[in-house]
């Protein structure tokens, strides 16, 4: 109980930091998969009823790890539940306002949570940002917010709904290649 108490109260103080707002951009690229091997999964059949998908850091630009991050789910799946795939992962709130806190800061790509869902008839599902606080952030474990670009999941045939944003490289300062090979020398 005292590691949960501890772990949210880190993430209310990341939450709240003037420099934890999502200010960049492009580092964290969120998928929901209908596999629990492969973040690429986005579409499927009707899961006819009871059923699960995934949540995963599908890819980073290597500059930091996630430490935590707060979303939401939307769209015509109904989701019943999310919990984090293993002991390290932790999720809290309800689906349109998801807390995550990463014990361990996973590599990417990693599936951090476990989504149970109701799909009988086919729909769509995407991260959208939180309702109670309109962020749809994951925290570094530098400390800085970073916008999440995401790939959702949709097994109605559509495609499922992304980001443009989906682990875009992040431009580095103009620098010509000589003066970069002269960093290294």
């Amino acid at each position: 109980m005292r590691r949960f108490v501890t772990i949210v109260s880190v993430l209310a103080v990341l939450l709240v930091a003037s420099n934890a707002f999502a200010s960049n951009a492009n580092q964290f690229g969120w998928t929901i998969s209908v596999s629990a091997t492969d973040y690429t999964q986005n579409t499927g059949e009707p899961l006819g009823g009871p059923g699960t998908l995934y949540l995963w850091i599908g890819c980073s630009s290597g500059i930091t790890r996630a430490a935590a991050s707060e979303f939401g789910l939307s769209g015509t799946i109904v989701v019943s539940s999310v919990a984090g795939s293993a002991p390290q992962y932790l999720f809290s709130g309800a689906p349109t306002d998801l807390l995550g806190v990463y014990d361990r800061a996973p590599a990417c790509p990693t599936m951090v949570g476990i989504v149970t869902v109701f799909d009988v008839a086919g729909g769509s599902l995407c991260l959208v940002p939180s309702g109670a606080n309109d962020r749809n952030l994951t925290i570094g474990t530098d400390g800085n917010g970073y916008s999440n670009g995401f790939i959702g999941y949709s097994s109605d045939g559509s495609s499922p709904g992304a980001s443009s944003t989906f682990c875009s490289p992040i431009a580095v300062e103009s620098e010509n290649w000589g003066s970069i090979k002269s960093m290294y020398r």
